[in-house]
């Protein structure tokens, strides 16, 4: 006869009612975050949006951005003519990229880096 005083613990046997690894559920996680946990490792996701830094010679400056297209595509677009300060030099490089799960992430990643003081900081991160 079972203890009234143990109502709503756990008693013995009463995991096999719902299976040898306790009782299973939806998890409100996202499916890339599931995949992950699965295989063991860290979190897996597609990336949707990229942060990224690009640097001239010609001008010897750097930008600062991001973008949802895949990085090539946008610096082939900062490459080509339109309108923006990016057009006034043809040698742009990427230095530095970093991808994100979403595009808040990115552009907040993005204003972070611009916040920056120091354009020591920037170059650090450019030579990693």
């Amino acid at each position: 006869m079972r203890d009234k005083s143990l109502r709503g613990v756990a008693q013995p046997g009463s995991a096999l009612a719902w299976g040898a690894s306790g009782r299973w559920f939806d998890s409100s996680h996202p499916d890339w975050y599931k995949e992950g946990r699965r295989s063991g490792g860290l979190p897996h996701f597609e990336p949707r949006d990229t942060f990224y830094i690009l640097f001239s010679k010609q001008l010897d400056r750097c930008y600062i951005g991001h973008t949802t297209d895949t990085l090539e595509e946008r610096v082939r677009k900062h490459l080509t003519n339109h309108t923006h300060w990016t057009t006034l030099a043809r040698d742009w490089s990427v230095v530095h990229s970093e991808n994100f799960p979403d595009k808040a992430s990115g552009y907040r990643r993005e204003r972070e880096v611009k916040a920056w003081k120091k354009h020591q900081r920037i170059e650090a991160l450019c030579r990693k």
